[in-house]
């Protein structure tokens, strides 16, 4: 194509695209303008500032705008805290409203139209003008209402504009437990009453009285500041926070006539939070329990307001449930994630632990390759749920600097580094307990049950496992026991004994038995201080095994020793490439002579 057909062809091209641009910009200002003909007020309503709801012969709603997107409810009660999205939507919604089509414009008879009791009718406050809209019944097609402004002609406007303003008092209150607190919560004082002062109450802390006030400092923690001062248990506070900040309320009754019928004249507990920063506070005033399983919850309300409400149990559940329930009692409070080494002292051991972002934890001091993640997790698990009983004085405390058992932590955010100990016992105690100190650097006391807990070595984070192999990969057996030695080889999946000669196995399975028990020996302890050579018998073994895997791998010698002193259940062993020697079961020898005994002599 020539030069000029090609610009000719793009004349028209550019030409067609800008008729259909022009067509599709038509209809859109036409679509504009028609959605604007139907608008049920003109710019002259302006900004509204006022809204009336009345749903049927319901009492009245109705609001102020205070401020850009803020409400304060007028009618019933201005005590009554505002819904300010749900109230705002209405006020912006006004100016969208339309007139879909004209029905009656002298109408006789309301009631064809559900207008002689409106279903609903609003009250608009606007800039300059004041306009009252009325809606009926639906029309036959359901898609629309009748309606009419300010006791003008009847008209049809869209069911769903009709539904926005269809709203309950309790749809245009704020439901929220504290609505003035949404900047946040610093400071929480909870007091509970005592239900009667006898004998019971002081010996059941459920019944017992608590006065207590608990405070965030600048870091966010969370700490008791009165009667007395400790670090607060975080997420029952936090919980807590979270329930009076964004908790709902239901079954409302304002302006109820006798408050003791709800259990708040006397009310039964106070909590009153604050937010310095904003000089905001409120106080809840608790009532009554309502257990049932419908609609389940406790009376309650707010000062200043006049309105008792229902929070829900779960709400209940959060609070302080005895004195001293929201004290962080546990000795480790840190986050285990958050770890990156752990060294434990005590009077014969010291290791350290350090967590590597790939390999997981690692003994680094003594170095050992073989520490199991597993355990180290499990025990910090443990370690977390460890409660000191109770929180005697400083003075009291004994045997705690350094501490019988000691550990320190470091963590990844570079927070300052923790320490828990254990002290001595304490004096007259029974059941027995000790002394102990927190992380937070409280003193606490913990029971005798949990010192062996605490009390660890090295050796309880590595793997138990003395051999790692398959036993499907062995081709080559050497074992002697009873100064006599056995030598076996597979071939082709079946073995045979080669050593000593005229013998054979009664058995394959015998083999495969020999070998499931060897693969799986663990070690019960570690010799630790390591005794004399002959002490062990391992120079002379009472049984010694090596292996040969198909890849040419060899496996131990795993080597047998004597009994210990000290017990006559458990073995000194041995594994080549292992410097430590360990103790094992009596039962792991008694199954491999079990298995050797299908070994028999040739007929």
């Amino acid at each position: 194509m020539s030069t000029r057909g090609t610009l000719l062809l793009a004349a028209i091209c550019g030409a067609l695209l800008f008729a259909y641009w022009g067509t599709g910009r038509i209809e859109t200002e036409r679509i504009q303008a028609q959605y604007e003909s139907k608008k049920l007020f003109d710019d002259t309503l302006g900004e509204v500032t006022a809204l009336t709801i009345t749903l049927g012969d319901t009492e009245p709603v109705s609001a102020q705008r205070v401020e850009a997107g803020q409400w304060a409810v007028q009618l019933p009660h201005e005590s009554i805290a505002a819904n300010h999205p749900l109230w705002e939507q209405m006020a912006q919604a006004a100016g969208f409203l339309t007139n879909e089509r004209e029905i009656d414009t002298q109408p006789e008879d309301l009631a064809l139209y559900g207008l002689d009791a409106p279903l609903i009718t609003v009250e608009l406050v606007g800039a300059s003008t004041n306009h009252i809209l009325e809606f009926g019944k639906a029309d036959p097609t359901q898609n629309n209402r009748y309606a009419r402004l300010d006791e003008g002609p009847v008209f049809l406007i869209p069911s769903q504009q009709a539904e926005l303003y269809y709203r309950t008092l309790d749809d245009l209150r704020d439901k929220r437990i504290l609505s003035r607190m949404a900047e946040g919560i610093d400071r929480i004082k909870f007091i509970r009453h005592t239900v009667e002062q006898d004998e019971q109450s002081e010996n059941n802390p459920q019944m017992q009285a608590i006065n207590e006030t608990f405070e965030r400092d600048d870091s966010g923690k969370w700490h008791v500041t009165s009667p007395y001062e400790a670090v607060a248990h975080q997420e029952k506070v936090l919980n807590l926070v979270s329930h009076l900040q964004f908790g709902g309320a239901s079954d409302f009754a304002d302006s109820p006539e006798n408050l003791s019928d709800y259990g708040l004249e006397p009310e039964w507990a106070i909590i009153t939070a604050y937010n310095v920063e904003t000089d905001e506070a409120q106080t809840l005033r608790l009532g009554w329990l309502d257990d049932s399983q419908e609609n389940g919850g406790m009376y309650a309300m707010v000062d200043g307001a006049p309105t008792v409400f229902k929070v829900e149990l779960d709400f209940v559940a959060r609070l302080p449930n005895a004195p001293s329930d929201f004290r962080e009692k546990r000795l480790f409070t840190g986050e285990v994630s958050n770890l990156t080494s752990i060294r434990y002292t005590d009077r014969n051991h010291a290791f350290t632990l350090t967590q590597d972002s790939i390999e997981g934890w690692k003994l680094t001091d003594p170095l050992y390759e073989d520490t199991d993640n597993l355990i180290v997790s499990l025990f910090l698990s443990h370690l977390k749920r460890i409660p000191g009983e109770s929180f005697p004085p400083e003075a009291d405390a004994v045997g705690l600097n350094p501490g019988r058992i000691r550990f320190d932590f470091t963590f990844l955010d570079g927070s300052s580094p923790t320490s828990i100990a254990v002290g001595g016992p304490v004096p007259d105690s029974d059941p027995m307990m000790f002394y102990a100190r927190q992380d937070s650097g409280t003193v606490t006391t913990i029971p005798v049950v949990a010192i062996p807990f605490l009390q660890s070595k090295s050796f309880d984070f590595r793997h138990r496992r003395l051999m790692k192999f398959d036993p499907k990969d062995v081709v080559e057996i050497q074992l002697e026991t009873n100064s006599i030695r056995y030598e076996l080889e597979r071939t082709e999946d079946r073995w045979a004994i080669t050593v000593p000669e005229n013998t054979a196995l009664e058995s394959q399975s015998d083999v495969t038995t020999l070998l499931e028990i060897l693969a799986a020996v663990d070690a019960v302890d570690i010799a630790d201080p390591r005794p004399a050579e002959d002490v062990m018998g391992l120079s002379s073994p009472t049984l010694l095994v090596r292996l040969m895997t198909k890849s040419g791998e060899g496996i131990g010698p795993f080597r047998i020793g004597d009994l210990t002193a000290s017990s006559s259940r458990y073995r000194f062993v041995s594994v080549e490439g292992k410097k430590d020697v360990y103790f094992v079961d009596q039962g792991v020898l008694d199954d491999l002579r079990e298995a050797l005994s299908g070994i028999a002599l040739a007929n």
